[in-house]
């Protein structure tokens, strides 16, 4: 009897072990329930980048359970600093692959102040066609909206789990 006790509690604390080493952690609750999307400036030559920063950051907080509220204590906004569509690779001379790169800074506002949201480290959404400017200006609008999606995912996570 006592052999399978000391069995027992031998396998449970290993499994606690296993478990703690593998990440699993107790978070806490969330206080951001609700939040509003304040005010997003572009100081980019883009046109419409605060308006589709907007649409996508709406998406991304909703499907993270966030509810949108024009009442909520808590608003997220901030500025758009940098739009970039370079040439990276040529065949010839014209060029056949692209990246789009948006930055910028933004924060949340709350009972508590004013805090930062962290992106971390944001990639360039890179398309490559040899078509003609159509093509480009089409892969073009899709890659700003694959971007302008990141950067919606990442201040999300980084609301929720401030």
């Amino acid at each position: 009897m006592k052999k399978t006790s000391i069995l027992i509690s031998l396998l449970l604390l290993s499994f606690l072990l296993i478990a703690a080493s593998c990440g699993y952690g107790l978070h806490r609750q969330t206080r951001l329930d609700s939040v509003s999307i304040g005010r997003i400036e572009n100081r980019t030559f883009e046109h419409g980048l605060e308006d589709r920063l907007v649409a996508a950051l709406g998406d991304e907080l909703m499907r993270n359970g966030i509810k949108l509220s024009d009442k909520s204590r808590y608003s997220i906004g901030g500025v758009i600093n940098v739009f970039e569509l370079r040439g990276i690779a040529q065949k010839g001379d014209m060029t056949v692959q692209y990246e789009v790169y948006i930055d910028g800074s933004f924060s949340l506002k709350g009972p508590e102040g004013e805090s930062p949201l962290k992106t971390g480290e944001l990639f360039p959404v890179i398309f490559s066609t040899e078509g003609p400017i159509e093509a480009v200006a089409s892969l073009k609008e899709e890659a700003i909206a694959r971007a302008l999606r990141d950067i919606a995912s990442k201040l999300a996570a980084a609301a929720v789990f401030r």
